[in-house]
């Protein structure tokens, strides 16, 4: 048998889930018109409002189409309800959709990987794409699929939650948007693959692309406690590659923002800018859970009991320049330690945050 792995692997391309979303369409006043970012609170991004314009002489709002809610859309959705601005979602499975719309929540059942029919909102509307790509191939044919739908009537803003993957090994260097991409894993390739789709189809059909390139997302229900109570090692600090990370709530705010911005860029790299290794991060996460610190492995060792995908994600490492992320979308903003957001997120550990 092999060594035991030094981490669990949570690669950058960390929107793999099953979206089971939320929606919450809302009907109150006109809200004040858009902030091109958000605002800060305690270390977290402040609330939205919802974007207006004119059109024919009639003040109109935006409807949000969410695609794929899950453990990042359904906090987006509870946003949206702090705010006046219509919302609509999709969900992959009926008994899903049910069990929110019986929260007074408005799902719809859109399962990307089967012959359906979806029909946009009738209205000027915009979309925060967040569901992931298959699990084998390299391409993505449920966006493609999805993409189809909105050829007739196409959103006025696309939002795809991507990921930081798509760049691959960068041995520790600082990447900012403009970097050669050079995906290694066959899920990064489906990533860029999902990318360029993206920004085809909204230079073709005039739609306003932005592409976030997500680093690994951690929150409540998302910290690997139990692998720190199996005591399974870590990657000794002199081998550690350098990894990125994104608190869920953070990313959410990040993601209205992206929707929000007045004249976005098409691509933001979004991170916390404190990258570090997984390593240190579950060190700190140990310290924050009163757990013994996880013992530490040579890289050789940790490789020695890998698969290949796990090997290709230990291997990489870079620090992701958030700086047009912090410019455009999150002015002013520092993100919490993590000892701060851990504490709280672990006393949320059992229940997702929900």
């Amino acid at each position: 048998m092999g060594a035991p792995l030094p981490h669990d692997i949570v690669p950058e391309f960390g929107l793999e889930y099953n979206p089971i979303g939320v929606a919450s369409p809302q009907k109150s006043r006109i809200p004040p018109p858009a902030r091109t970012g958000g605002t800060v609170h305690n270390g977290r991004l402040g609330p939205f409002r919802g974007p207006i314009f004119k059109k024919k002489g009639k003040t109109t709002i935006e409807t949000t189409l969410i695609v794929g809610c899950g453990y990042l859309g359904r906090r987006v959705a509870a946003l949206f309800a702090e705010r006046a601005s219509p919302l609509q979602a999709t969900v992959r499975q009926e008994s899903s959709a049910r069990t929110l719309r019986a929260r007074g929540l408005d799902a719809a059942v859109l399962d990307l990987d089967s012959d359906v029919l979806f029909v946009p909102p009738p209205n000027d509307y915009r979309v925060l794409y967040l569901t992931p790509p298959p699990d084998q191939g390299m391409s993505d044919p449920r966006l493609g699929r999805f993409l189809d739908f909105l050829i007739a009537h196409p959103p006025r803003r696309l939002v795809y939650a991507g990921s930081s993957a798509v760049y691959g090994d960068c041995k520790g260097a600082l990447v900012d948007e403009t970097h050669p991409v050079s995906p290694l894993a066959p899920a990064a390739c489906r990533r860029l693959d999902a990318e360029r789709a993206v920004l085809t189809f909204a230079e073709r059909h005039a739609a306003t692309p932005v592409v976030l390139r997500i680093a690994a997302i951690y929150g409540p229900g998302r910290l690997p406690i139990e692998r720190l109570r199996e005591g399974r090692p870590v990657i000794g600090p002199s081998e550690a590659g350098v990894h990125n990370r994104i608190h869920v709530d953070d990313l959410a705010r990040i993601c209205i923002a992206a929707l929000e911005h007045a004249a976005p860029e098409p691509l933001y790299n979004v991170a916390d800018g404190a990258p570090t290794s997984t390593s240190a991060f579950l060190r700190e996460l140990a310290a924050a859970a009163g757990l013994p610190a996880p013992p530490e492995v040579s890289l050789s060792m940790a490789l020695a009991g890998a698969s290949p995908a796990q090997a290709r994600y230990m291997q990489e490492s870079r620090r992701l320049d958030v700086s047009r992320m912090r410019r455009d979308l999150v002015l002013g903003w520092t993100p919490a330690a993590f000892a701060t957001t851990f504490a709280r997120d672990l006393g949320l550990q059992g229940n997702d945050g929900r």
